[in-house]
C-alpha cells in the first residue's frame, strides 16, 4: 500500500529525510515527492520501493511502483546529489548524465544475464563481476584456452554484453569466454583516464588465472580482447605491470598470450597509462582493427601499428572505411570474428574444428531480447558465485608494505 501525504502533514521546516506518521509508518520526502513505505522486494530489480540503495557512488530511491509492473520506471526514481544530499528526480541529476541508463537499466540487465556469474572483487558501492560462457561439454577439469573481454566506453560507460556475440561464438569453438565488468566514471566516479579501470582489468586477469581450476582453463593460455577503451585495458594487462590494485596479491601475475583489439583507444595524457610508453618486445600476436580515416582512434593508432611491426610483433590488421566501433556492428561482426579466429588458430590456441556459424546478432539485439524478457516477466535471476580471492587480507597487506 502507498500513502499520499497532504502538505499539511509536514513537520515545520522539513525539506528532506524521513518523517514518522502517527501510524508509525516510515516514509521519505524527496524534493516534493513522497515515497512509499518499504514494500516487497521486486524480483526483477532486486530492490524495494521506499528503501534507498547504492550503485557505485550513487544513492538511489525507488519512490513507488506507480503502475505495479515491478520495474523501476524513470519517473519513479530519485537520486541523492550535492554536498547536502538533496534528493532529485533521476532525470535532473545533472548535465551529460543519464544515470537511469548507466546505472538502473544497466543493473537490471546485468541481474538477468543468463551466463554464469562470478564476483572477482569488492569495491566501494558494489561488487565487480565477470560473466562466463562455457563450451559444450565443458567441465571444471578441462584445460581450455580462455578469452577475457573488456567492453569500451571511454572509461565512462559500458556494458559486459558488448562482447557476448563473440563470447558465445568462441565458446562454441572450444574457448572459455569471460566478459569483465570494471569501474567507470558514470557509476563509480573514477575520472582518472582509465587508471582505476586498468587496476580492475588486471585484477580480473589475476582472478581468472588463480581460479583456472574452477573455470576449466589453462592459465598459460589466456587471451585478452577489448573494444576502444577496452582495447586499451587489454593492452594494459599485457604492458603495464606498474598499475595494480594495492590490495591484490601481486605474486599472481599473468600476461595475455594473444590480443584481440577492436579500435583500441590509445591516446592518453597520463604517461602512466600511455600505451606507447610501455610498448616493448616480446609482444603477443595481435589482431587489430581500425575504421580508417573515419575512426578518431586510427590516427593515434598508426604509430602504435608501426612500432609493433618494428618490434617484430605478429600483427594482423583490418583497416575499414568505417566509424569508431564498427567492428561490433552488424556488417563487420562476422568478418572481424572470423579474423580473430584465424589469429587464434595461427597462435595454436584454437584448432580448425569444430566449424560453427559466425555471429550475426549484435549485442544491441541481445540486450533488447533481455529487456523484452524482463518486461514479459520471463527473465530469470542468476546468483553470482565467488572463487578464490586475489586480494590480500589486511595483515598480509601490511607485511607486504613493510617488506
Amino acid at each position: 500500500m502507498f500513502f499520499k501525504v497532504d502538505a499539511r502533514m509536514k513537520a515545520p521546516g522539513l525539506t528532506g529525510g524521513v518523517m514518522r506518521l502517527l501510524t508509525g509508518a516510515m516514509i521519505f520526502y524527496c524534493a516534493g515527492t513522497w515515497a512509499a513505505p518499504a514494500g516487497n522486494v521486486s524480483l526483477i530489480e532486486g530492490q524495494a520501493p521506499g528503501v534507498p540503495f547504492t550503485i557505485g557512488i550513487h544513492q538511489f530511491l525507488w519512490t513507488m511502483d506507480k503502475n505495479q509492473n515491478q520495474i523501476m520506471d524513470p519517473d519513479e526514481v530519485m537520486v541523492k546529489v550535492g554536498g547536502k544530499g538533496n534528493w532529485v528526480p533521476i532525470a535532473k541529476a545533472g548535465p551529460n548524465l543519464d544515470l537511469y541508463a548507466d546505472c538502473i537499466a544497466w543493473e537490471r540487465a546485468a541481474r538477468h544475464e543468463t551466463s554464469p556469474c562470478y564476483i572477482y572483487k569488492e569495491v566501494p558501492g558494489r561488487s565487480l563481476k565477470l560473466y562466463v560462457d562455457n563450451p559444450p561439454h565443458w567441465k571444471a577439469s578441462d584445460r581450455r584456452p580462455a578469452i577475457v573481454w573488456f567492453f569500451g566506453g571511454s572509461w565512462v560507460v559500458g556494458d559486459t554484453i558488448t562482447f557476448k556475440p563473440q563470447a558465445l561464438y568462441f565458446a562454441q569453438r572450444g574457448a572459455v569466454s569471460i566478459r569483465v565488468d570494471y569501474r567507470v566514471s558514470s557509476r563509480d566516479g573514477c575520472q582518472d583516464l582509465g587508471r582505476t579501470s586498468l587496476m580492475d582489468a588486471r585484477s580480473a586477469m589475476r582472478w581468472v588465472a588463480k581460479n583456472a581450476g574452477l573455470l576449466g582453463i589453462d592459465p598459460a593460455k589466456i587471451v585478452a580482447g577489448g573494444d576502444s577503451a577496452g582495447g586499451h585495458l587489454a593492452l594494459g594487462t599485457c604492458l603495464m605491470e606498474h598499475i595494480n590494485d594495492p590490495k591484490d596479491d601481486r605474486s599472481i601475475e599473468v600476461k595475455p598470450v594473444a590480443l584481440l583489439l577492436s579500435n583500441p583507444w590509445l591516446p592518453n595524457s597520463d604517461p602512466q597509462v600511455q600505451v606507447m610508453n610501455y610498448l616493448r618486445a616480446p609482444l603477443p600476436p595481435m589482431f587489430v582493427t581500425f575504421g580508417g580515416e573515419k575512426d578518431p582512434a586510427y590516427e593515434p593508432g598508426k604509430p602504435f601499428l608501426a612500432r609493433v611491426r618494428q618490434l617484430g610483433g605478429k600483427l594482423d590488421t583490418l583497416i575499414a572505411n568505417e566509424g569508431h566501433g564498427f567492428a561490433c556492428g552488424p556488417k563487420y561482426l562476422p568478418i572481424t570474428t572470423q579474423r580473430m579466429d584465424e589469429l587464434l588458430q595461427k597462435a595454436g590456441l584454437l584448432s580448425h574444428e569444430p566449424v560453427v556459424a559466425l555471429p550475426t546478432k549484435t549485442f544491441s539485439e541481445l540486450l533488447n531480447e533481455v529487456n523484452n524478457q524482463v518486461a514479459a516477466g520471463k527473465a530469470k535471476v542468476r546468483r553470482c558465485q565467488r572463487g578464490a580471492s586475489i586480494q590480500l587480507n589486511q595483515g598480509a597487506t601490511t607485511k607486504l608494505k613493510r617488506g
